[in-house]
């Protein structure tokens, strides 16, 4: 079966905190495999504005049925857990378009092709442990529950990396 998520970048950054403290960071894009059916769905998927309901997922949100979840095991170490955050809602370009004179209108548009879309993704570690200033590999574990139309329902999608570490700022 084909791929329905994967990430565009898995090189974490590491800085090293005025306390001696580890910050590991991942910023990078979720590609998620989706058709036009599906592109439609994400974009329609919006929050419900009465008061009076409950709040219900939308955008990816709407397509997950738990949270990701990410664990990033060092060296001789075990597993620690990341922070995970991610947008609902498929990154967007700004195009400018004239509109007579100086004027200028913009339309927005999803980054997208005819196969797949992107998400912002991130995810965060501290490291209390002073001892790890070498560094440079580690395992990476990402799990997804996912609800995609055209897939099998409850789908859990794992993805396990060797993830490189690579030192940014000041203190190393």
């Amino acid at each position: 079966m084909k791929k329905a998520i994967e990430l565009a970048d898995t090189t974490f950054r590491a800085y090293k905190k005025k306390n001696g403290a580890i910050a590991l960071h991942l910023r990078t894009h979720l590609i998620v495999y989706a058709d036009a059916d599906f592109r439609a769905k994400l974009r329609n998927s919006r929050p419900s504005l009465k008061l009076g309901e409950p709040m219900k997922p939308f955008g990816l949100s709407a397509f997950l049925k738990e949270r990701p979840r990410c664990w990033i095991q060092l060296p001789a170490r075990k597993p620690y857990e990341c922070e995970l955050s991610y947008s609902c809602f498929p990154e967007r370009r700004s195009i400018e378009r004239p509109a007579g004179g100086i004027w200028v209108t913009y339309d927005f548009e999803d980054i997208t092709d005819e196969e797949c879309v992107l998400f912002f993704f991130l995810a965060q570690l501290t490291i209390g442990d002073k001892k790890i200033e070498r560094l440079s590999i580690a395992d990476m574990k990402l799990v997804f529950h996912t609800n995609f139309p055209g897939r099998a329902s409850n789908e859990k999608i794992v993805i396990r990396r060797k993830i490189p570490i690579v030192k940014r700022g000041r203190g190393w």
